[in-house]
């Protein structure tokens, strides 16, 4: 492989968490495919992480958090980051976009392969303006819920029974 062609540095990530999901899962499928992919876009593995049996529902995992710590500490110099899909790297949405907000927050770009993401596309910056609005609406109407539910609780604590105010106490869903 000639590598004088390849100008940019790029971080591998692999997350296989069981047999059941053999189906181009496999940590062997992952990797041919980042290979591929960073081959055909003259791209050069600089670092490869992994986790095997973790489940993506989480970050509590070694090769991930490893990842982001080689990143911050700048063990690592590349700013891109190839996945097979993105589910590799997350299964939790909320995860998934606090996760990207990290990476565009520290100059890292993103692709999910399979997926067609790449965080440095014009339709990639489209979704993210979505996702975003999403995620302040989102903050607001927690921040009503946490309004409401307070006042509620206090027209209860001035006036009403015991039994009244724990009956709401906590009846209210959790944003965070």
């Amino acid at each position: 492989m000639n590598t004088s062609k390849k100008t940019q540095l790029a971080l591998v990530y692999i997350r296989y968490s069981s047999h059941a999901q053999d189906n181009g899962n496999s940590p062997a499928a992952q990797m041919t495919c980042a290979e591929n992919y960073t081959e055909a876009h003259q791209m050069t593995i600089e670092q490869i992480y992994h986790d095997y049996a973790k489940t993506g529902r989480n970050t509590n995992r070694e090769g991930y958090q490893q990842m982001k710590n080689d990143i911050l500490s700048g063990k690592v110099q590349a700013k891109i980051v190839v996945v097979r899909a993105l589910d590799r790297l997350h299964r939790n949405t909320g995860n998934q976009i606090e996760d990207l907000k990290w990476m565009e927050s520290h100059g890292i770009r993103l692709i999910a392969v399979n997926d067609s993401i790449d965080t440095a596309s014009e339709d990639y910056s489209k979704f993210a303006t979505i996702v975003k609005g999403i995620d302040v609406t989102n903050d607001r109407c927690c921040q009503r819920i946490d309004l409401i539910e307070t006042s509620l609780i206090d027209r209860i604590a001035d006036g009403r029974n015991a039994a009244q105010m724990a009956a709401l106490s906590g009846t209210f869903p959790q944003c965070r």
